[in-house]
């Protein structure tokens, strides 16, 4: 079944990405969810590891990533404009390859990227939805990731900040023991790879994403939940 799948997924990724229980579980549930998720930590914590080997799970998938700077333009970021649509004078770019036509998107160190980057971002990873020509276009989108080395301080990243429903910090592996696994195992993501066998297609993912809906949340009144008195 689609749910034990994604248990042993989970633990498969847990088994070779230590310390990160609440994060790989958060993404997963970002995947079911079709939510958007960001990881804050230092260099070297795993981030872009843990992403890449959740994503290489879903067969099928298209997984797009892009480290964000204060150059990043839109055609990096979009898909560059077509020469034969400006012709006809219809302005579209060609999304192949880009977030437009992902699945998974990752963006790295996603608040450095510049306002007219962020701010573009916003419909894509809210909405689902592209404009093409002026044109919403529904966009294959399962989840979006953002990575940063720090927390936005800057009032003008409150909009894009907001959109990540779910957010971890990590650091640092913290046991000795874990520590010395880790200089002896794997180092690349090529190597890590064969360690996480588990796969499920993207109809698997939207019938979790399905089952996901059906479950029903109790009432906070049922869980003896009562509001402070005024």
């Amino acid at each position: 079944m689609v749910r034990e799948k994604f248990v042993e997924l989970r633990k498969e990724l847990q088994s070779v990405i230590f310390e990160r229980t609440d994060e790989i579980t958060g993404l997963l549930l970002a995947l079911i969810a079709r939510k958007n998720i960001f990881i804050v930590g230092p260099k070297g914590t795993s981030k872009s590891l843990m992403i890449r080997l959740c994503a290489s799970a879903i067969v099928g998938a298209r997984f797009w990533e892009r480290l964000f700077t204060k150059f990043t333009v839109p055609e990096e970021v979009f898909g560059p404009v077509k020469i034969s649509a400006l012709k006809n004078d219809s302005f579209e770019r060609k999304i192949e390859g880009h977030l437009p036509d992902a699945h998974f998107g990752f963006a790295d160190e996603v608040f450095k990227g510049n306002s007219s980057i962020l701010n573009s971002l916003l419909k894509i990873i809210n909405e689902r939805l592209f404009d093409m020509d002026g044109q919403p276009l529904r966009v294959p989108l399962e989840v979006f990731i953002g990575a940063s080395n720090e927390i936005p301080t800057d009032e003008s990243l409150a909009a894009i900040y907001d959109r990540f429903l779910l957010r971890f910090k990590v650091s640092e592996i913290a046991e000795t023991a874990n520590f010395l696994t880790m200089l002896k195992g794997p180092k690349t993501f090529d190597e890590f790879a064969p360690h996480v066998t588990v796969r499920m297609t993207l109809d698997e993912v939207h019938q979790a994403q399905v089952e996901a809906k059906q479950v029903i949340v109790p009432d906070p009144g049922y869980l003896g939940y009562a509001p402070c008195a005024e």
